[in-house]
């Protein structure tokens, strides 16, 4: 699992009400890269996730409650190699693949 900088993490089954803040996530780290001969030349790494906000679960039905506030991301991490995935940024995740 990538490396998720985040500005808020919110647990699993809670709401928090956020108001009137300014929430501004660090960038992500980018992904390693693996040998470039025999098994390792899979296991190269995905890049880390940047979000303001990020849910730890999104299908437990508890949201956070967002009111006034500035989101920020910072950049998403890159790719360690051809083997690997770009990392994810944004205000908020709807996922957490």
């Amino acid at each position: 699992m990538a490396d998720r900088p985040t500005g808020v993490f919110v647990g699993s089954g809670l709401s928090p009400i956020l108001r009137n803040n300014v929430i501004t996530a660090g960038s992500a780290g980018n992904g390693g890269t693996g040998g470039t001969n025999g098994p390792d030349n899979y296991q190269d790494g995905n890049g880390g996730w940047s979000f303001a906000i990020y849910d730890a679960d999104v299908v437990d039905g508890a949201t956070p409650v967002l009111e006034g506030n500035t989101l920020a991301a910072g950049a998403a991490g890159s790719r360690g190699g051809l083997a690997a995935s770009e990392g994810e940024a944004g205000e908020i995740n709807t996922t957490n693949d």
